[in-house]
């Protein structure tokens, strides 16, 4: 249904903007996870003040503005102090548009804990939330985002101020995603795990770190529809992290880092690797949607005017590279070279996803040309999908005899 106060003229289900003659080609990434930190650099657009629904079409107009000193201190802490009474006045179950950010709508349901009060949103004790928005961030700066700070349920998210494009989960054994809902799994394995809004968006996910198992760790993973993102490579060569998977992306990477305006920090973990893939998936998707002029969709399947979820991820599947260049250095990284030389399927699954792939990723889905995969790894990971939808499907008959 569209949303609320918004007349849907055109009949998508989406609702009509407030201002629809600056409606411009936009792609929205979901991220759910501990608190953020929007003062940092990362997030900061000084352009963007004006409210979201005015240039994303679809955006509840209703969402309130959370009004922070965005750029106005030289450190975290006097940007904090003098906004402490906006802060601990933020409701809980309710959405907020940061101006001066492209944090487009924040959320929580189970607020952390900054200088000894529960707070929502924010958090510069865990920088979790802050480098998982900050990797999709640095694949594509131009992402807008939809952040929730919550518990694994994350049920606030049936309801968000606009659908997705993409989202990006982390962490958690049920996944705290937006428009996510456990007990929605369907029978269709286009629907599994999306809850109300049926798979609309592309959803990535993380693979885990150092699962010892072939086979997804928890009913997310198992859905076929869903992007399942393993980190790699490290010193220590964990193939069982992301072997098994669709996609490997950076498991080393710089991040932002919270209680900093503009602190980044080196960290490494599979957490990162899926808003990495996520980010990268985001980029194509803006450059199409730019050269198409496409502002919304004009079906729940499409990512584009003439692309669709299926055709995009298609070319995600060919455009990943085999032997990425390497762009991050830690003391847990060494150059990215094969498990098994000559035979990179068997230990990258399609390939390795971030920013680099994108022009590639472009080409093919729009028609361009695709390039080409190795006759043997197309022939594993179809082997691959297959016993993944089987299982997917044995575990639903037996959570929904």
């Amino acid at each position: 249904m569209a949303n609320p106060g918004q007349a849907d003229a055109d009949g998508d289900g989406i609702g009509d903007d407030c201002a629809t003659g600056r409606l411009r080609p936009t792609v929205v990434v979901a991220v759910a996870d501990s608190g953020i930190n929007p003062y940092h650099k990362v997030y900061y657009r000084p352009d963007l003040t004006a409210h979201p629904c005015t240039y994303v079409k679809g955006f509840d107009c209703s969402v309130p503005a959370l009004n922070l000193s965005i750029g106005e201190y030289a450190t975290w802490q006097e940007a904090f102090d003098a906004d402490r009474v906006v802060w601990e006045g933020i409701q809980r179950h309710q959405w907020y548009w940061i101006p001066k950010t492209n944090i487009i709508g924040a959320v929580c349901d189970d607020p952390g804990t900054v200088a000894g009060k529960q707070l929502c949103i924010l958090d510069d004790s865990s920088d979790h939330g802050t480098s998982t928005t900050s990797a999709v961030l640095t694949e594509t700066p131009d992402a807008l985002l939809l952040f929730h700070e919550g518990d694994s349920r994350a049920n606030d998210l049936a309801s968000p101020p606009v659908i997705p494009d993409i989202q990006s989960h982390s962490w958690g054994p049920i996944a705290p995603i937006p428009l996510h809902a456990f007990e929605a799994l369907t029978s269709d394995p286009q629907n599994c795990g999306y809850g109300q809004h049926q798979a609309e968006a592309l959803y990535f996910l993380a693979a885990g770190n150092f699962a010892p198992i072939p086979a997804p760790a928890d009913d997310e993973r198992f859905c076929p529809s869903s992007i399942v993102v393993g980190g790699g490579p490290t010193e220590y060569g964990d193939a069982f992290s992301w072997s098994v998977y669709d996609f490997a992306s950076w498991v080393c990477r710089p991040g932002a880092r919270g209680g900093s305006l503009d602190r980044w920090a080196s960290a490494c973990g599979t957490s990162d690797a899926a808003p990495t893939a996520a980010g990268a998936a985001a980029g194509a998707l803006l450059e199409i949607r730019r050269s198409e002029g496409y502002v919304g969709r004009s079906s729940r399947t499409m990512l584009s005017a003439a692309v669709s979820r299926a055709q995009f991820q298609h070319a995600l599947r060919y455009s990943a590279t085999y032997h990425p260049k390497p762009r991050f250095e830690s003391h847990y990284y060494l150059a990215p070279v094969p498990l098994v030389p000559g035979k990179e399927y068997l230990v990258w699954g399609w390939g390795f996803v971030d920013r680099q792939i994108v022009p590639d990723l472009v080409a093919c889905a729009t028609g361009r040309g695709c390039l080409p995969k190795s006759p043997d790894a197309v022939l594993w990971n179809s082997a691959r999908d297959t016993a993944r939808a089987e299982s997917w499907s044995a575990m639903h008959s037996v959570l929904h005899p």
